[in-house]
């Protein structure tokens, strides 16, 4: 079970830090997933573009985040405790994830995943969201509320930073 939730959560994150990019809804101005990025990488980083990329996104959220929210002993979407960022990337690097590129494809498709995930609705409140304790974040409700949250925001045009706290 703690699998398939890392890998849930994995693929949250890929979807948020894809449609926080620029050609999406430009929360962040990189473009890190993208056909000129694939070009730019791939002569540098030949067997991990992907996690490059990944890699990338994932910065430029936490910054964002980070500089929203605070950091200390809260946990967001972007940031987790050393050991769990450590276990996501090695399921990322190890092939070790259950979902398909193709809803990074395009910003609807992302939006849809995104949406299949959240399982519901929620409205969106700009800025810093506390959803509950730390200890949640990786849980299957944690994952749902995170979900909720952005498809809000992303669908409302807001930008929320859904966090949890100890």
């Amino acid at each position: 079970m703690k699998k398939m939730i890392s890998s849930d959560f994995l693929f949250l994150r890929l979807l948020v830090g894809y449609l926080g990019e620029k050609p999406q809804f430009n929360w962040w101005p990189t473009t890190f997933i993208g056909a000129s990025s694939n070009l730019f990488l791939s002569p540098i980083f030949p067997r991990t573009t992907f996690l490059s990329q990944y890699h990338g996104i994932l910065e430029a959220a936490r910054r964002l985040h980070d500089e929203r929210i605070g950091v200390g002993s809260v946990f967001h979407l972007f940031r987790l405790p050393e050991v769990r960022e450590q276990e996501l990337h090695g399921m990322l690097s190890h092939g070790g994830h259950s979902f398909s590129m193709e809803s990074i494809a395009g910003r609807d498709a992302a939006i849809a995943a995104l949406q299949k995930i959240a399982d519901g609705h929620t409205s969106a409140s700009e800025g810093p969201v506390k959803l509950g304790c730390a200890q949640d974040i990786l849980s299957p409700n944690g994952i749902r509320d995170i979900s909720r949250s952005y498809t809000a925001a992303f669908t409302q045009g807001v930008k929320c930073y859904p966090y949890f706290a100890s």
